[in-house]
Order: C-alpha cells, then sequence, then structure tokens
C-alpha cells in the first residue's frame, strides 16, 4: 500500500514513516516510547512512536510557525477593534469608529470561515 503524505509534512525519521517504534534491541520499541506509553519494567514491540504520535510523518517547526502567526495576527486584530469601539463607546464619533471595527472584524472573519483562505 503507497504511504499517504499529507502536504507540508514530512516522513518522521524515528518510526521511519511507519508510525510504530522499533528502535529498542532486537525490533523493540525504544525507551523514550516506552515511557511516554506508560509501560513500566518490560520491553514491549509495536509501540506507538513518541515522536508522530502513530501518525508517521512529523510538521517542521517552520510549517508550524508560519500556519500560527497569521490567525494570532488576526485575534490581535480583533481585539484591538473591538477595544477601540469599546474605548469610543461614549463619543461623539462612535458611529464611525463601530462602522471602521466591524468591517475590520467582518473582513477577518470571512476570510478565515470563507473557504479561500488557502
Amino acid at each position: 500500500m503507497p504511504e499517504m503524505q499529507t502536504p507540508g509534512f514530512l516522513p518522521c525519521a524515528h518510526c521511519g514513516g511507519t508510525g510504530t517504534c522499533r528502535n529498542g534491541n532486537a525490533g523493540d520499541s525504544c525507551a523514550v516510547c516506552i515511557k511516554k506509553n506508560r509501560i513500566e519494567g518490560e520491553t514491549s514491540t509495536g509501540l506507538v512512536c513518541s515522536v508522530c504520535r502513530g501518525y508517521g510523518a512529523v510538521e517542521p517547526r517552520t510549517a508550524r510557525l508560519r500556519n500560527l502567526i497569521a490567525p494570532v495576527f488576526a485575534l490581535l486584530i480583533v481585539y484591538t477593534a473591538l477595544g477601540l469601539a469599546w474605548f469610543f463607546a461614549g463619543a461623539d464619533h462612535f458611529t464611525e469608529v463601530l462602522a471602521f471595527a466591524a468591517t475590520l472584524i467582518g473582513s477577518i472573519t470571512g476570510y478565515y470561515f470563507g473557504g479561500r483562505n488557502r
């Protein structure tokens, strides 16, 4: 059966892309995977890989960071717009600030939930 790779993921070097650890003595699971799976005092074969959690693929740290920055930045903009609207709640120009904040929040929400963000 051919391996199915998810875009942006690399095959796990610890388990060889299988999702099962066999790095210990005589093909058993290694000590780290035994400890992660909470098995005490025995050797085990065929435990789930502790690096990729059984998926057989890992996401590089740079890709994970790149996928995290945009949503965090969008949340920061949304909370800033809500804060501006709250701050100007009693001011004379509240309607203009509210229109700006609502448009900004609506644009960000439409981008992330509209299905075309990738």
